[in-house]
């Protein structure tokens, strides 16, 4: 797979041309929206990806806005790493007032060696960039980013 560069400067634009969203969104709050979700074809197949909880109405951040809520990657499937966590993940606070207040919530992916050769290193790539951009992470991140080695 080719490896496309990311910046700063491009970030958005990456993200665009190389996540493609799940087929079905996270349309409210409720255990059945999550496990839709959880259980699509893309969550189902796709593995080893970096990915992405967007919302449909962005969110102010430090710098800027942004539809970001969370960063993350896993070698397994979306449906092996969530699915089982549907009537949790429904029932958070911060999930309910995402919902009333930026709406619908997509997942995207994108494979990891179009980032970087390690799953860690992809993820650990695209949350430097969007702190570079709003000098923050997203909302739902507590992972800290290092300077990756090429940039």
């Amino acid at each position: 797979m080719e490896r496309k560069i990311i910046t700063t400067h491009n970030f958005e634009t990456f993200i665009s041309e190389n996540f493609k969203p799940f087929e079905t969104a996270i349309s409210e709050c409720s255990e059945a929206a999550y496990q839709a979700a959880f259980s699509c074809d893309s969550a189902r197949k796709l593995k080893n990806i970096v990915y992405l909880y967007k919302v449909s109405k962005k969110i102010p951040r430090l710098i800027g806005e942004s539809d970001i809520l969370y960063i993350g990657q896993t070698s397994t499937s979306f449906q092996a790493r969530y699915a089982r966590f549907a009537s949790k993940i429904s029932a958070l606070q911060r999930n309910k007032k995402v919902h009333q207040h930026y709406g619908e919530i997509y997942i995207s992916a994108c494979a990891f060696e179009v980032l970087d050769s390690t799953l860690i290193s992809a993820e650990n790539r695209l949350l430097w960039h969007y702190y570079c951009n709003h000098a923050e992470y997203p909302p739902f991140n507590y992972t800290k980013a290092f300077r990756p080695a090429l940039d």
